[in-house]
C-alpha cells in the first residue's frame, strides 16, 4: 500500500476515467470537462477523427467509413490507443499549459482491476504529457470522500458507475472493507435491451433501453412507453412497441439483486466493534447508477440499513479525487491505496 502525497493545489488535476463518461478537474482553475468515454476513428486505421462528445454525435450520424470505439470496459482499459487520444484530449483541455510543471495526476480506479489492469490504466495517464505523475486512487474510497465529511466513524458508500459497482466501509479515511463487481448501469441497460427482445421480438439500442430504465426504474408503474426498434424475426424492418414499466422494473431486478448480494457480502467482511455504526449512518449511494428509480428504497427494504443517494452522484469520485490533491483537506499520512 503506498500513500497519496499531495501536490500543490496549483498543479494537480483530479481524473475520472469512467466506462460511460470521462470527468477531469483542475482545482486551482475551476475548470471541469465532461464528456463522453467514445473515440471516432478511421475505419481501418488508427488515426482518431474526434472523442467525447464529437464522437458521439458522428456515431448518430451512422458514417460507414468511422469506427466508434468505447475505450473503457467495467472501468478498465479495453484500448490502449484509443483511450489515450480520449485522455490526452480532455485533460489538455482542462489543464493547458499546466501540462509542463509536472502536475500530479490522481486517477479513479476500480478495486477489482488487476495489476495488468492498473498499469494499463496509468500508462494511459502518463502518456498525456512527458513527465506526469501519476496516483491511482480507490474509486470507492475517492466516492467516500465526496460524499462528504466522514469522520472516524465507519459508513458505508455504495458507487454504481457505467461499468463497475464499488462498495466499501470507510472509517478515518481508510478502508476497512470493500467489494468491486461489474455490474452497473450498462449491465441494467442490456438486462432491459434483452427482456424486450424477449418479451416483444424487438432490438433497441442502447439509448432507448437507458431511456426505459430512467423512465421506469424498479417501481413498475406508471403509463406504457412505445419504443421503435428492429424487428427480431424480420431483420431490417423497423417496429414500434408499448414497453409496460413492470418488465423494465423486472428486468432491473437482476443487476439490483446482484448489487445488493455485493452490499451483503461487505457487510459480512465489517469487524463487529464497527456494524453499529454503519447500521446508524446507514448506506450512501453514488455515481449515475445510484438515480435509479427505487433503488435506494430497495436497499432499505431488503437490508438493516437506510440509503441515501448523496448530492451530485454523478461528481462524487470527481470531488473525492479533488480532495487527494488538498493537503488541508487530506494529509499525506492518510493511505489512499495508490500506485503509480
Amino acid at each position: 500500500m503506498l500513500t497519496i502525497r499531495p501536490s500543490s493545489p496549483r498543479s494537480g488535476v483530479a481524473l475520472d476515467l469512467g466506462t460511460v463518461g470521462t470527468l477531469v478537474s483542475v482545482p486551482s482553475r475551476g475548470t471541469l470537462i465532461e464528456e463522453p468515454t467514445v473515440v471516432a476513428r478511421r475505419r481501418g486505421t488508427d488515426h482518431v477523427v474526434a472523442v467525447g462528445s464529437d464522437a458521439e454525435a458522428l456515431a448518430a450520424c451512422g458514417a460507414d467509413d468511422l469506427d466508434i470505439v468505447h475505450p473503457l470496459g467495467s472501468g478498465v482499459v479495453s484500448d490502449p490507443d484509443a483511450a489515450t487520444a480520449l485522455v490526452a484530449e480532455v485533460v489538455r483541455r482542462a489543464a493547458g499549459s499546466l501540462l509542463f510543471a509536472r502536475p500530479t495526476l490522481v486517477v479513479g480506479v476500480p478495486d477489482g482491476a488487476t495489476d495488468v489492469e492498473r498499469h494499463a490504466l496509468a500508462e494511459v495517464v502518463r502518456s498525456t504529457s512527458r513527465h506526469p505523475r501519476v496516483s491511482l486512487v480507490s474509486e470507492a474510497l475517492a466516492a467516500a470522500l465526496g460524499a462528504g465529511p466522514g469522520g472516524a466513524e465507519a459508513s458505508v458508500i455504495v458507487d454504481i458507475g457505467g461499468g463497475t459497482t464499488e462498495l466499501a466501509v470507510v472509517a478515518g479515511g481508510h478502508r476497512t472493507a470493500h467489494r468491486s463487481i461489474r455490474v452497473a448501469g450498462n449491465a441494467m441497460d442490456e438486462a432491459v435491451a434483452r427482456a424486450v427482445r424477449s418479451e416483444h421480438g424487438l432490438v433497441i439500442g442502447a439509448r432507448t433501453a437507458e431511456t426505459l430504465k430512467v423512465s421506469s426504474g424498479l417501481v413498475g408503474g406508471g403509463p406504457s412507453m412505445t419504443v421503435t426498434g428492429r424487428d427480431a424475426r424480420r431483420w431490417g424492418w423497423l417496429r414500434s412497441e408499448p414497453v409496460e414499466p413492470a418488465l423494465v422494473a423486472e428486468a432491473l431486478g437482476r443487476p439490483a439483486a446482484a448489487i445488493l448480494r455485493a452490499f451483503e457480502d461487505l457487510i459480512a467482511d465489517v469487524p463487529p466493534d464497527l456494524a453499529e455504526a454503519v447500521v446508524t449512518r446507514g448506506v450512501r449511494l453514488a455515481g449515475g447508477g445510484s438515480q435509479l428509480l427505487g433503488l435506494a428504497d430497495r436497499f432499505c427494504q431488503t437490508t438493516c440499513c437506510a440509503a441515501k443517494v448523496v448530492d451530485d452522484p454523478v461528481r462524487c469520485v470527481l470531488r473525492g479525487l479533488e480532495r487527494c490533491l488538498r493537503p488541508d483537506r487530506l494529509r499525506p499520512s492518510q493511505p489512499a491505496d495508490t500506485a503509480a
